[in-house]
C-alpha cells in the first residue's frame, strides 16, 4: 500500500497489530492484499527500527567532530566522489581552500605567461631532468621543467612582436620532445602527437598521465587536466607542476598494483602503433561508394512504400509516436506488454515480425536507413583528399580495456546483414599493395577454456576439435558425426551466451525454444563442462569480496555494481564480473600482437591500418604479402602462453569485403 493508505490504517486501528485485528472491516481487495503480507509486513517494522543492543566500542566524546570541516573530511568527500560537498569551500577551515598539496607549493610553484618567441627562448634550459607538457581544456598550451615553474603560452600577437605559434611551440621543445636527456610527461600523448605531426615535430619517449591513470582506476578517466587535477584537489592554475606530481604519485600506485608492466610495455607502445594507423589511413573506393549508396537509397525508398501500403497511408516511419499509432491503434495490432505506453523498439518488433509483415517492412527499413546516412552518408564528409578515412581509436574508454573506434567507427560495421557486409567492399587496398586480414579464432572461449581449467574444453581445444559440434554431441549425448545443424547452432548459442552470462530466457530467445528447455540446457552444458561453471561462482565471490575483477596481465576493473541494491544492476555486475577477465583478455592479447606486428612491419613497406576487436588488417605491398602472413600469425599465436593454443585465420583481398 502507499504512505496515504498506510497512514490511514494506522490512525484509524492505532498499531500494525490493530490493522490485522480488523482486515474484516476493510475492502475485500485491501484485506486480502494485507493478509498475504503480513510476514513482510512485520519484517519491515522490525527493519525499521533501531537497534540499542548494537555493541558500540567507541564513546559517545569520541563522535564529536569540529565545524568547519577539517581536511581529512576533504580528502574523503573526494575519495567519494561528494562533488557538491567538497566543492564548497563554507564546510573548510580557511586553510582548506586548497589542499595540503597545494599549501606546501605555494611558494614553490610559480606561474610565468610566455607572450613572445624570445621570452619563450628564454626560459629554456641547457638540460632539464622533466618536461611536463599539455592543454588545458580551453586548448591553451602549459609546461614545465622538473616541476618548478608553470609555463603559459600566449598566443596574442602585438604592436612590436609576433605571438607564438604551434609551430615555434614545436620547434622549441623538439629537442626535449626527442627524449634523449629529459622524460617528458605529457597527458594525452596521442593528441599531442597529432597536434604536431603537421610541423615535423616528432615525439618520441614520452610518459603519458592520463593513460596512468586510466590504467590505474578504469572508472577515473578524465578528459581534461583540469578534471584530474580537481580529483587529486590540487590548484587549478599550476596544471603541468600539478601533472608533475601525480605522475610521481601513479608510477609509485602502478608498482604497488602490479600495473607498471601492463603500462610500460602494453599500453604506452600502443599509443604509437593507434598514432601511425591513424595518420595512415584506410583507402575508399569512391564508385563503390556511390552505387552502394544509390542501392540502399533504393531499397530504404520500396521499404517504406511496402509499409505505408500496408498501413494504408503514409506517415512518418522514424516517428515512434505516428509509427505505434499506426501499429498499435489504427491497425490494432496487439501489443504484447501490459503497459499504456507503446514502445516501437527493436525488441518488441522482432517479437512481431513473423506474424505482422509491416513489422518486418519497418525493421528492415531501419536497417536499411541506417546503413545509408552513417555509413554512406557519414563516410562521404570523412574522406580526405587522397581517398582515405582516418578513424580515431579510444585507448581510455572501455572498462574492460577494448579499444574503440570513432568518426568513423570501422569497429561496428555489421556483418550480419548483407547489405553491412557488401560496405566492407568500400575499403580497399591501394594499387600495387594487398589487405591481409588475421582473425584469432574463438579467443573468449579459448580463454574460458584456460581460466576454467576444464578438461573437457582444454581436450577440445587442445586435439584442434570443433568446440561447438563437440559441445552439441556430449550435451544431446550423440555421436559427433550424428550432430545436426540445429544442434550445432544451439550448442553455439550457449557457448558464447556463456561468456555474458546468458539467461534461461535469454537463449530462449536466443534459439526459439521454450524457457524449461534452454533451463535444461544449460543445465546440461555445465553438466559436461563442470569447471566453467566453477570458475563462474568463483570470480563472481571473489568479486564481491574484493570488488574487482582482473584480466590475463592483471588489468583491474572496479565493480561497485555489485553492492547496489538494485537487482537490475547487480545482476549486470555479476555479468560483467564474468565476461571481464575474458574480454578484458582478450584485448590485453591483442594489443601485445599489435605491439610486435607493428615492430616487425618497420622493416618493410607494409602497414598495419585496422583493428577490429579480435582481427588486424595490414596493407601489404603485392610482393610482402606472404611475409605479412608470417608475421601476423608469427605475433599473433605467440602473444601469450596460455593452457592451449591460440589459432589466427589469414585472408587476403583487394578489399575488405574479400578478407
Amino acid at each position: 500500500v502507499g504512505e496515504k493508505t498506510a497512514l490511514d490504517l494506522l490512525n484509524n486501528y492505532g498499531s500494525l497489530e490493530g490493522v490485522y485485528e480488523n482486515l474484516d472491516k476493510l475492502t475485500p481487495k485491501l484485506g486480502e492484499k494485507l493478509k498475504n503480507s503480513r510476514e513482510i509486513a512485520l519484517l519491515s517494522r522490525e527493519l525499521g527500527k533501531i537497534d540499542c543492543n548494537v555493541p558500540v566500542e567507541c564513546s559517545l566524546s569520541e563522535c564529536t567532530y569540529t565545524f568547519p570541516f577539517e581536511n581529512t573530511v576533504k580528502r574523503f568527500f573526494i575519495d567519494m566522489s561528494f562533488k557538491s560537498l567538497y566543492k564548497k569551500n563554507e564546510l573548510f577551515a580557511d586553510e582548506l581552500g586548497s589542499s595540503v598539496l597545494h599549501e606546501k607549493t605555494d611558494l614553490e610553484f610559480v606561474r610565468c605567461e610566455l607572450h613572445s618567441v624570445g621570452e619563450f627562448k628564454s626560459v629554456l634550459p641547457e638540460r632539464a631532468e622533466t618536461l611536463t607538457y599539455c592543454e588545458d581544456a580551453s586548448g591553451i598550451e602549459h609546461f614545465t621543467f622538473d616541476g618548478i615553474t608553470e609555463y603559459v603560452v600566449s598566443h596574442e600577437y602585438s604592436l612590436f612582436e609576433p605571438g607564438i605559434s604551434e609551430k615555434d611551440i614545436g620547434n622549441l621543445l623538439g629537442k626535449y620532445f626527442a627524449g634523449n636527456n629529459t622524460t617528458v610527461l605529457l597527458y594525452d600523448a596521442k593528441k599531442i602527437m597529432h597536434k604536431y605531426y603537421a610541423s615535423g615535430v616528432k615525439i618520441n619517449a614520452y610518459e603519458d598521465v592520463r593513460l596512468m591513470q586510466f590504467i590505474v582506476n578504469q572508472l577515473e578517466d578524465r578528459e581534461s587536466p583540469e578534471e584530474l587535477l580537481e580529483e587529486k584537489n590540487m590548484p587549478p592554475e599550476f596544471i603541468a607542476c600539478g601533472l608533475h606530481k601525480i605522475y610521481i604519485g601513479l608510477n609509485e600506485e602502478l608498482k604497488r598494483k602490479n600495473l607498471s608492466e601492463l603500462y610500460a610495455n602494453v599500453e604506452l607502445p600502443l599509443v604509437e602503433v593507434l598514432f601511425d594507423m591513424e595518420i595512415t589511413g584506410v583507402l575508399t573506393d569512391g564508385n563503390v561508394l556511390e552505387k552502394l549508396g544509390a542501392k540502399l537509397k533504393t531499397e530504404a525508398d520500396a521499404y517504406a512504400a511496402e509499409v505505408y501500403n500496408l498501413a494504408g497511408e503514409k506517415f512518418n516511419i522514424n516517428s515512434p509516436k505516428q509509427l505505434s499509432a499506426v501499429l498499435f491503434e489504427k491497425l490494432q495490432i496487439p501489443y504484447p506488454k501490459k503497459t499504456k505506453k507503446y514502445s516501437t523498439g527493436a525488441e518488441i518488433l522482432e517479437g512481431l515480425k513473423s506474424r505482422y509483415p509491416i513489422a518486418d517492412c519497418v525493421l528492415k527499413y531501419r536497417t536499411v536507413s541506417k546503413l545509408l546516412s552513417t555509413y554512406i552518408d557519414g563516410l562521404k564528409n570523412l574522406i580526405d583528399g587522397n581517398g582515405r578515412v582516418h578513424t580515431e581509436y579510444k585507448q581510455m574508454l572501455t572498462a574492460t580495456g577494448r579499444l574503440s573506434s570513432v568518426e568513423p567507427n570501422l569497429q561496428n560495421i555489421p556483418v550480419r546483414e548483407q547489405e553491412g557486409k557488401e560496405l566492407r567492399a568500400i575499403f580497399i587496398a591501394d594499387k600495387g599493395r594487398t589487405l591481409v586480414s588475421a582473425d584469432y579464432s574463438q579467443i573468449e572461449l579459448r580463454l574460458m577454456a584456460h581460466f576454467s581449467g576444464d578438461p573437457a574444453m582444454l581436450d577440445i581445444y587442445n586435439h584442434g576439435g570443433d568446440i561447438h559440434a563437440m559441445t552439441a554431441s556430449r550435451v544431446f549425448g550423440v555421436p559427433l558425426e550424428s550432430v545436426t545443424p540445429e544442434m550445432r547452432r544451439r550448442a553455439k548459442a550457449v557457448n558464447f551466451g556463456i561468456i555474458y552470462g546468458i539467461s534461461d530466457y535469454g537463449l530462449s530467445e536466443s534459439v526459439h525454444c521454450s524457457v524449461k528447455e534452454a533451463k535444461q540446457f544449460i543445465e546440461l552444458y555445465f553438466k559436461n563442462f563442470p569447471k566453467v561453471k566453477e570458475f563462474m561462482n568463483e570470480t563472481v565471490e571473489n568479486a564481491k569480496r574484493t570488488g574487482e575483477v582482473k584480466t590475463l596481465l592483471g588489468r583491474c576493473r572496479k565493480l561497485p555494481e555489485l553492492l547496489s541494491s538494485s537487482f537490475m544492476t547487480r545482476s549486470f555486475g555479476e555479468r560483467a564480473a564474468i565476461n571481464t577477465p575474458l574480454q578484458g583478455s582478450a584485448a590485453d592479447i591483442i594489443k601485445i600482437a599489435m605491439n610486435r606486428v607493428h615492430e616487425r612491419l618497420k622493416a618493410t613497406n607494409s602497414k598495419l591500418i585496422l583493428q577490429i576487436h579480435d582481427e588486424l588488417i595490414v596493407e601489404a605491398l603485392d610482393e610482402e604479402t606472404d611475409t605479412v602472413k608470417k608475421i601476423l600469425i608469427d605475433c599473433m599465436e605467440n602473444a601469450v602462453k596460455l593452457k592451449l593454443p591460440l589459432t589466427v585465420e589469414v585472408k587476403t583481398g583487394k578489399s575488405w569485403i574479400d578478407c
